[in-house]
């Protein structure tokens, strides 16, 4: 029987292939909608900070709602890498800021603020994957560092996918934390 690392390393394959194949023009359709989505729901409306992420190679590309929660004065934090699977969030000003980090991902510097939760302020994280199941789990890269950053953090939360990458069900470790919402280009769908 094959291990959850060798299963989710599996899937994570074939579905980095899959991502990789859609078409140029259908891929950014799929994205305008899911921006969409995001800047019409009642957590982007309300949330003082949208905590989200700086998108590689083939990631669902959320810069334009970036830039549109910039322009509407909220605050916009960014992960930046910090040690062993950890990240911090950094305030960013523009996208201009990003410098190229871990595994050759834009991301904040490493003087830019730091995200610090208050639970006076609200705030919403979006949170990218490879694939995605019914029940809100996700498969990422493989480092664990959302999950270790969610398992602290109290705010709203939302998942960020291609509806034809929901599946069933996906293996799972004791640390994996389900996300409560994924928003595709479908619409938003909740965690059963």
């Amino acid at each position: 029987m094959m291990d959850i690392k060798a299963l989710k390393t599996e899937l994570r394959e074939q579905y980095l292939a899959r991502r990789a194949a859609i078409p140029a023009e259908e891929k950014q359709r799929r994205e305008e909608r899911i921006c969409r989505l995001i800047t019409d729901s009642a957590s982007f409306r309300y949330a003082e900070t949208i905590l989200a992420y700086s998108p590689r190679e083939n990631e669902i590309d959320i810069r334009p709602m970036l830039l549109h929660a910039l322009s509407l004065g909220k605050r916009v934090a960014l992960p930046r890498c910090v040690g062993e699977h950890r990240m911090n969030y950094h305030y960013v000003t523009t996208l201009d800021e990003l410098v190229p980090g871990s595994y050759g991902i834009l991301e904040p510097a490493a003087e830019a603020p730091i995200f610090e939760e208050d639970p006076g302020h609200s705030s919403l994280c979006l949170v990218p994957g490879v694939v995605f199941d019914v029940h809100g789990y996700r498969i990422g890269y493989g480092g664990g560092y959302y999950d270790r950053f969610l398992h602290g953090f109290h705010g709203s939360v939302a998942g960020l996918i291609y509806r034809d990458f929901i599946i069933p069900s996906l293996p799972r470790g004791r640390y994996d934390r389900a996300l409560p919402i994924m928003i595709t280009e479908g619409g938003m769908i909740a965690a059963k």
